[in-house]
């Protein structure tokens, strides 16, 4: 009894590492779902405790924002604390309030010596700091986990191609190539399987190689949909 389960546990194909079953997809499908309707709950009372905190720092009047911002702090000696906040600064603009011309301010977020020049104005131990960014944060968790589940719910219904019939001389090696119609090879290991390894040898990653003439039927079977893919490969003599 030993003998025949030693010899059955030696046929059975290797799951491939990091492999996904069907159930295992549908888990996390189902915990990503439960995270993005979380995450969009608070959304908006992210957004809105973000704006607090922006309004609370100062405003400069004339500035025209874009995205991504940051903070400055000027420091001065004596005085309190003054909070510039801008956004893109390869496009943030002022406009002059004396001829109405616009100038164009770089380089804020950058300061080398501890000196910074803002229309006019010098201050000295300047320092740029990340603005809040919870909703934004928030938001990119949404549509990463939204993607995810694109790609779990692919992989269910997902289906590869092989060329029908392979010809090898013996020796010789070759690495199929599958063609994952929804792409999901991440998600859907395949485990690959030679019905002749007197034939011809298939290793864990698709490997080929032709042992003796002969003919020998290759599968490869998804780990989330448990279909199963075959080829012919034909071995013929060196």
């Amino acid at each position: 009894m030993a003998s025949v389960l030693a010899a059955t546990v030696a046929l059975a194909p290797a799951i491939p590492a990091n492999a996904m079953t069907k159930k295992q997809v549908n888990a996390e499908i189902t915990s990503l779902q439960k995270k993005v309707k979380k995450d969009k709950s608070s959304y908006n009372r992210s957004l809105k405790k973000d704006q607090e905190i922006l309004d609370s720092y100062y405003k400069v009047d004339g500035i025209r924002y874009t995205a991504d911002p940051f903070i400055v702090v000027i420091k001065k000696t004596g005085q309190p604390d003054t909070y510039l906040y801008f956004r893109d600064t390869s496009k943030l603009t002022i406009a002059d309030s004396h001829d109405g011309n616009t100038t164009h301010v770089t380089g804020l977020a950058t300061i080398s010596d501890n000196t910074i020049d803002f229309y006019g104005v010098k201050a000295k131990e300047a320092t740029a700091k990340d603005a809040p960014h919870t909703a934004s944060d928030r938001q990119a968790a949404i549509e990463k986990n939204q993607s995810r589940i694109r790609a779990l719910k692919s992989s269910k219904k997902e289906s590869v191609s092989l060329n029908p019939t392979y010809v090898l001389a013996t020796g010789q090696s070759l690495t199929l190539s599958p063609v994952f119609k929804y792409n999901t090879s991440d998600i859907n290991k395949i485990t690959w399987k030679s019905s002749n390894t007197k034939v011809v040898k298939v290793s864990k990653n698709g490997n080929l190689l032709g042992i003796a003439p002969g003919t020998a039927t290759i599968s490869a079977k998804l780990s989330v949909t448990g279909k199963t893919y075959k080829t012919t490969v034909n071995v013929i003599a060196q």
